[in-house]
């Protein structure tokens, strides 16, 4: 009779270095039937809870897929090699129990040669999930008349056009402001002369190399309290020392209250207030709660996703 068991799995490249948001979809031992799916964390470990096992074994087909890394040995994820597991029930009966190796090929972002430099590359994708080939980005530089190393920064945009794999690359100015043309997506109507073009302003990071896609949609990942665990007086006012950042290499000014919200969990301990500079927290009533903070502006969604951008729990003590 098959029980219930937690399979993990180890998923490194071919450096031994874990892979992490590595999506792993599971099937029926055909590949019909799908069952369930989980990400890898930062350790590239990902734990699926209820599959049956049995002795003997049960088999599953599992699917790994994530931009930027292949599991069939190319470059590129539109087509995976399935791979086929067994969950025994207990788990006891193989040594290391239900627990799964997974080797991925990762892709190395390439680095600008000039240091003034920064490459900036990324997949793109359909809406099927397969490769975006043909997609135009137009560049068109926003900053004003510049000098680098006696040298004129002049002309016209500069066009992307991603290949077969959907990939794109190209380098832009360290410290650039540019407007980005996205032209290529598809009209409702199905006529290519309708296709939808919107701009996006990209920032470029102080780095030889940048994913463009976080530089095209950026979105705050972290925020950082200096301060932690906060011990609080009654009616005393504290400003923590707060560091926010965004995933297209960006430190934000201030508390990036305009993409942050902060809030307290019980607002009878602690109160707060939040401005563009600084963060208040005072002591309300005696008791322990917490700092969170989460994304306010929700219109670009990024998958995996993270509920609290704080790295550990921010603790406030009233006392």
């Amino acid at each position: 009779m098959s029980n219930p068991e937690t399979v993990v799995f180890h998923v490194s490249d071919q450096n031994n270095n874990p892979i992490a948001g590595v999506l792993i979809r599971v099937y029926d031992v055909v590949g019909a039937e799908f069952f369930t799916q989980q990400y890898t964390d930062v350790h590239g470990v990902a734990e699926i809870d209820g599959l049956a096992g049995d002795d003997p074994a049960i088999p599953y087909t599992i699917r790994m897929s994530k931009t930027g890394a292949a599991f069939d040995g190319s470059l590129g994820d539109a087509s995976k090699t399935p791979l086929l597991i067994t969950v025994f029930s207990p788990s006891s009966i193989v040594p290391g129990g239900n627990s799964f190796e997974i080797k991925g090929e990762t892709f190395t972002r390439p680095v600008a040669p000039n240091l003034r430099l920064c490459r900036c590359s990324g997949f793109f994708k359909d809406i099927t999930g397969k490769p975006l080939a043909g997609l135009e980005i137009r560049f068109i530089n926003e900053f004003g008349p510049t000098v680098v190393d006696g040298n004129a920064v002049m002309g016209e945009g500069v066009n992307l056009v991603t290949d077969k794999y959907g990939y794109g690359v190209i380098d832009l100015y360290r410290n650039g402001l540019y407007e980005a043309w996205v032209s290529g997506v598809q009209a409702a109507d199905g006529n290519s002369e309708h296709a939808i073009g919107f701009p996006r302003n990209m920032i470029i990071p102080d780095q030889g190399s940048a994913n463009l896609v976080n530089l095209l949609f950026p979105i705050v990942i972290r925020v950082g309290i200096l301060e932690n665990p906060i011990s609080l007086a009654l009616n005393q006012v504290f400003n923590p020392t707060v560091a926010v950042w965004a995933d297209d290499g960006r430190m934000l000014l201030g508390t990036g209250c305009e993409d942050v919200y902060y809030d307290v969990v019980d607002k009878s301990v602690a109160g707060i207030s939040v401005t563009k500079e600084k963060i208040s927290l005072v002591g309300l009533n005696p008791g322990v709660t917490q700092l969170t903070a989460i994304r306010k502006d929700q219109t670009i969604v990024k998958i995996p996703s993270t509920t609290n951008l704080f790295v550990a729990p921010v603790i406030l003590v009233v006392s």
